[in-house]
C-alpha cells in the first residue's frame, strides 16, 4: 500500500529520511545503507559532495525539461550534455513520464518507508520505473533501489493492489546520463530484488528501534 505525501510528513535531504507524524521512517536509500548494501565511505568527501551537487542540478534540469518549463540559458556547461542525454533518451525510446520526482509513503509487510521516484510512465507498452543517474558506474544494488520504488509507487489509476503485484508488472531501469551527451540504459529484471529490499527494510527498522541513527551522507546520484 502507498499514499501520496501527507501534510504531516517531512523529508530530510541530508539523511534521506522522512518524518511522519513526528516518527522517523527510512527512505529506500537509507534502507540500503543500513543493510550494508551500499556505502560511499571509501569516496573522498569533497568528490562525493561535488558529484552530489552535479546530480541535483541535472535532476532539476530534467525535471523542468519534462514539465516544459526549462530556461535553457540557466544551464551550466556540465549540466547541458547530461540534459541532452535525457532528451535523446526520451526522443529515441518514446518514454512518456506520468510521474516526475514524486514522493510517497509506502507500507510493505507492515513496515513503512518513504520514497521519491524519479520517473514513472510508459516505456513502449510497459509501465516503467526509471531512475536517472549521473555517476560514472551503475552498481548492482541499483536493482534493489528500483525494487523499493516499484513496490511502493501506487497504481496510477488509484486501484488497490499488493506491493508485489505492482512490482511484477513494472519494468525497472536506470538511465545513465553521460557527460558526452549520450545515455546508457540498464534494465533490472531479477525478481529476487523485491525480497532483498524487504529484507533490507527489516534490518533498517530493527536498527532504528534499537537506537541506531540515520547517518548524514552525500549520495552520488
Amino acid at each position: 500500500m502507498s499514499i501520496d505525501l501527507p501534510h504531516p510528513l517531512v523529508f530530510d535531504a541530508a539523511t534521506h529520511s522522512y518524518t511522519l507524524n513526528g516518527v522517523t521512517i527510512p527512505s529506500v536509500t537509507r534502507a540500503l545503507d543500513h543493510a550494508g548494501l551500499v556505502s560511499y565511505d571509501m569516496v573522498r568527501e569533497d568528490i562525493l559532495e561535488r558529484k552530489s551537487v552535479l546530480g541535483s542540478l541535472v535532476h532539476q534540469a530534467c525535471h523542468f525539461y519534462d514539465e516544459q518549463d526549462l530556461d535553457f540559458n540557466s544551464l551550466s556547461e556540465d549540466v547541458k550534455p547530461r540534459l541532452d542525454a535525457w532528451a535523446n533518451f526520451r526522443a529515441e525510446t518514446g518514454f512518456v513520464p506520468r510521474r516526475i520526482e514524486k514522493r510517497y509513503v509506502a507500507t510493505v509487510n507492515g513496515m513503512t518507508y518513504g520514497l521519491t521516484v524519479d520517473r514513472e510512465g510508459f516505456f513502449k507498452k510497459d509501465e516503467a520505473i526509471i531512475d536517472l543517474k549521473t555517476s560514472a558506474a551503475v552498481a548492482p544494488w541499483c536493482g534493489i533501489q528500483l525494487a523499493g520504488y516499484a513496490l511502493g509507487v501506487p497504481d496510477f489509476e488509484g486501484k488497490i493492489m499488493s506491493p508485489l503485484t505492482l512490482f511484477y508488472r513494472r519494468r525497472r531501469m536506470i538511465v545513465q546520463l553521460c557527460e558526452n551527451g549520450k545515455y546508457k540504459k540498464f534494465d533490472f529484471s531479477d525478481t529476487h530484488d523485491a525480497n532483498i529490499f524487504i529484507s533490507a527494510l527489516h534490518i533498517t527498522i530493527w536498527k532504528l528501534h534499537h537506537g541506531s541513527a540515520l547517518r548524514k551522507i552525500e549520495e552520488a546520484a
